[in-house]
């Protein structure tokens, strides 16, 4: 027996590293929630793995080390005590192959697949398309490979599928998002301030809500043209004029509003106060709002 096995024992790529995270993992219990963090290494294959986990469960045993390659053999000689570290070690390699297995690539390869399947596309004729090969792209759809973003370009593309949507699905923010005061971005001239409370650009209904202060006197917009979408607004405190083409609108306190984005539109305060109103837009456009 020896107790001084490092990690130049072993000729595998990542071992190296994985060797680092010994002293924690071995304070962690159970041993399952330890072994899982290890894949953020993302170099892991199960002969890597079976390496890392015999010399932390058996920490050591040549008798044990000198038969690693031989781990899936039932008729493996070893004492119980040992079979019993080595069923252990299978059952944790299968588990973290089956985490393994969520990751990014092949949460992306099995939405691409979802998507050419539901079109009746064949690998070949979406992989001709594609610019790549068929074995190249069943690789991507199993989550084998990590493809560029070219490759996945020319996979979404010729799906007809958004690239940006595909991100989205394959990693989904937490279902709700809470900006706490402080943590907000903040825009602020002399004459104006624009409070982001919130944006949610990746969702159904993309869009952002922001606080709007104008000093007395103050002017924003009207820009030269509209843009995209829609705005909607609720005053807080204050009078302006809202501006949409060629008519004015007197707004104040507890007035709310809606109009299209595309329309010509600005917003003077009016007031002897300062105005404040919470506005949106739909989608999100954060760079409308300009000084005269």
């Amino acid at each position: 027996m020896r107790n001084d096995v490092t990690a130049g024992d072993f000729d595998c790529p990542g071992v190296g590293q994985l060797f680092q995270g010994i002293d924690i993992i071995d304070t962690q219990t159970p041993f399952l929630g330890g072994y899982r963090d290890l894949l953020d290494f993302g170099s892991l294959r199960r002969r890597h793995a079976c390496f890392l986990l015999f010399f932390l469960i058996t920490r050591g045993h040549d008798s044990i080390l000198l038969r690693i390659q031989q781990t899936e053999n039932k008729s493996l000689q070893a004492p119980p005590n040992i079979l019993l570290r080595i069923r252990f070690a299978l059952f944790i390699i299968t588990v973290m192959n089956t985490v393994e297995m969520q990751g990014p690539s092949q949460r992306l390869g099995r939405i691409l697949r979802s998507y050419r399947e539901k079109r009746g596309h064949n690998q070949r004729a979406v992989a001709a398309k594609a610019g790549i090969s068929t074995s190249m792209l069943s690789q991507i759809e199993r989550g084998a490979v990590s493809p560029s973003i070219d490759t996945l370009y020319g996979v979404c593309s010729a799906l007809g599928v958004d690239i940006a949507d595909l991100f989205g699905q394959a990693c989904p923010r937490a279902p709700v998002r809470i900006h706490h005061p402080g943590e907000r971005l903040q825009s602020e001239s002399e004459r104006v301030r624009y409070e982001q409370l919130v944006s949610s650009p990746d969702t159904a209904f993309p869009g952002e809500m922001f606080l709007l202060e104008l000093k007395p006197h103050t002017k924003v917009g009207p820009s030269d043209g509209g843009h995209e979408g829609v705005e909607m607004g609720y005053v807080l405190s204050g009078t302006a004029v809202l501006t949409v083409e060629s008519n004015h609108y007197t707004i104040t306190r507890g007035d709310s509003l809606a109009f299209s984005s595309r329309l010509r539109h600005g917003l003077e305060n009016t007031g002897v106060g300062l105005f404040q109103a919470v506005w949106s837009t739909h989608p999100p456009h954060q760079d409308y709002l300009k000084l005269e």
